[in-house]
């Protein structure tokens, strides 16, 4: 009787799956490290990796199939999903209904720079500034 060599190939989804698991959880470590560091910017980085993660996710469910793949995906299409939602629509920017109007003269304010000097609307002002204008732009976050 001969022996015969046979190799056991581990199923070439479970990679995927775990693959897709670690890179969809990624996405919420790094808004925390992002929030514990006070880098305030909008987390786009998360949309992408928690998408990718999921993809990764459903190539193993449609290569291997099983009820058990597609109830562990079930999850985080819901939770990336819900994120969609929260990043796309329900956190549109209010119109901008302010003082200060494009193609206007700016409204009076005061307020103090980084350095701590305190300025107005006149320092922006051509005399002030060496004959030079001014253009100031704002910039409306989402935090």
């Amino acid at each position: 009787m001969e022996n015969e060599n046979v190799e056991s190939n581990p199923s070439p989804t479970l990679p995927f799956f775990l693959f897709g698991f670690v890179v969809f959880v990624i996405g919420p470590v790094g808004v925390f490290a992002q929030m514990q560091i006070g880098w305030l910017i909008v987390p786009w980085y998360l949309l992408i990796l928690e998408t990718f993660g999921v993809l990764l996710m459903a190539v193993s469910v449609v290569q291997n199939g099983g009820w058990l793949r597609y109830v562990g995906i079930a999850p985080f299409v819901v939770a990336t999903g819900f994120i969609w939602y929260v990043m796309i629509v329900a956190s549109p920017l209010a119109p901008y209904d302010g003082p200060a109007q494009v193609g206007e003269k700016l409204p009076a304010f005061s307020a103090k720079l980084a350095g701590g000097e305190q300025i107005t609307r006149s320092y922006f002002e051509p005399a002030n500034n060496d004959g030079k204008r001014s253009i100031m732009l704002f910039y409306r976050g989402r935090w």
